[in-house]
């Protein structure tokens, strides 16, 4: 999913580059003339300028164009020939005429309609000509600020999106792309409103690699209450140039978040020859409190059809199916959402284990409370299910105190497939499986035999099953 969410992240700023470049500096016009025309045409060059002068990491322009700009009635036309965008990788997109009419408001703020040309022409990072991008149907429509530099409302759709190989390989069909930003409150940077993300038939192919990815749609909707554009401009920018955002970053982003999810049909290969694979999947964050010391969140997800294959992945841990619900309360705020950025944008384990130390290490000196309501994982070999309640505080040996009651089945069957895929960690982990395994207390069911468990964590740090210290077993599964 990183790399689905990369993608629209750092495609949605060219998008946005190619509508938004005629933007003007706030003007009491009422009606376009000659003289605002001019004046106009010197403020698109100031921005272009800008655009031209982004760091290397971020899209940017290669060259300044030629501006052209002419008063129609109450709108200003607005022409850019020869638009050529880079991207990060220093892949180049060339547009042989960007139009755009901008519309002064009432309030200050800039109405702007756009359209793209056809085709685009794509160059590789080499400066051969790659191939060409078709646009079959389009919409880009935005209000900007006053200023020009904040986005506050948006309908951007585009359909029948192709990219025409030249010569060789690579792939890309997208057959909609829709996204929807409505204000229902714009005071000062802070923003109020909902926004929506629909994605369908997303296929993928790098020109080099093994890089695959296939999407059959994905639905994001989300309710923001006091969102800081100016901070979450700055967050953006880092997240597409491909480091993290701190915590530091994230403090007081917003006041209240809720986003829904829903996405299937997701299947990707990468170049190192790992697959993963989801046929469905879906659920609901809720955060408030953001911009105070404490916050509160609600989180629900499900999936189903999930299987992931590669030289550091054991199928068996795999949970192909999960039911989970959990909330939690007197959250750190911003090392809550550092942690999430970072799940959202790198698989890799080395960032996710830093963010999930420093989250943890914040929600001890904040005394944060964590339920988990519902717990449900299934693989081939085995289910968990279960739920408990923890407390987090500094004093304590590990940091939090709680209890859990779960139910397992299938530990054998989990106890021969982590054995038979090999390995020191491997072995480490049955041991500790079987020792877990003895301690259960058996009961038969409709789905066959499976062992209860009452998991206590004390305040003096001793990890307690069914009444058994389990400390060097819990080494022994968390190595």
């Amino acid at each position: 999913m990183r790399q689905i969410f990369r993608h629209i992240t750092r495609a949605a700023p060219a998008l946005l580059l190619l509508a938004g470049l005629s933007l003007p500096a706030p003007q009491a016009l009422a009606q376009a003339t000659p003289a605002g025309a001019a004046n106009l045409e010197r403020l698109i060059q100031d921005r272009l300028k800008a655009a031209a002068s982004n760091e290397p990491d971020q899209f940017r322009l290669e060259r300044v164009p030629e501006v052209q700009v002419t008063a129609q009635g109450d709108v200003y036309a607005v022409s850019l020939p020869k638009l050529r965008v880079l991207t990060d990788g220093g892949w180049l997109l060339e547009a042989p005429v960007v139009e755009a009419e901008v519309k002064p408001l009432p309030d200050g703020g800039w109405n702007v309609e756009a359209s793209i040309p056809q085709p685009l022409s794509v160059f590789s990072e080499r400066g051969f000509r790659a191939g060409d991008l078709t646009i079959g149907q389009q919409k880009l429509h935005a209000r900007w600020s006053g200023d020009g530099y904040l986005l506050n409302a948006a309908d951007l759709s585009l359909a029948n999106v192709a990219f025409h190989p030249t010569s060789g390989g690579g792939l890309f069909n997208l057959a909609s792309l829709a996204l929807k930003l409505e204000p229902a409150r714009v005071t000062g940077d802070a923003w109020t409103g909902i926004f929506n993300l629909a994605l369908g038939g997303l296929n993928f192919q790098a020109p080099t690699g093994m890089e695959k990815i296939a999407l059959q749609k994905l639905r994001l909707r989300g309710d923001a209450a006091g969102l800081d554009l100016t901070k979450f401009a700055q967050v953006s920018r880092v997240w597409r140039g491909g480091s993290l955002p701190t915590a530091d970053q994230m403090e007081r982003l917003a006041t209240a978040l809720k986003l829904e999810l829903d996405l299937a049909g997701y299947q990707q290969v990468h170049n190192d020859g790992r697959r993963t694979k989801l046929d469905s999947g879906g659920g609901t964050l809720a955060l408030d409190g953001l911009s105070g010391e404490r916050a509160g969140m609600q989180l629900d997800w499900r999936h189903a059809g999930l299987d992931r294959r590669g030289a550091d992945i054991d199928p068996a841990l795999v949970p192909a199916s999960a039911d989970i619900s959990l909330n939690g309360s007197r959250l750190p705020p911003a090392p809550l959402l550092a942690l999430l950025a970072t799940y959202a944008s790198d698989t890799s384990d080395g960032p996710r284990k830093a963010a999930r130390e420093q989250l943890f290490t914040a929600m001890q000196t904040a005394g944060s409370n964590l339920n988990i309501d519902r717990l449900s994982l299934k693989s081939p070999q085995t289910a968990v299910s279960g739920n408990g309640a923890f407390k987090f505080a500094s004093q304590n040996p590990r940091g939090l105190t709680g209890q859990a009651d779960l139910s397992m089945s299938g530990i054998d069957r989990l106890i021969a497939a982590i054995q038979a895929s090999g390995g020191a960690k491997a072995a480490g982990t049955a041991i500790a499986l079987y020792a877990v395994q003895g301690l259960g207390q058996p009961e038969q069911g409709a789905d066959g035999l499976s062992h209860r468990y009452q998991l206590h964590i004390l305040p003096d740090g001793r990890i307690m099953l069914n009444g058994n210290d389990m400390q060097n077993v819990a080494g022994l599964l968390t190595r």
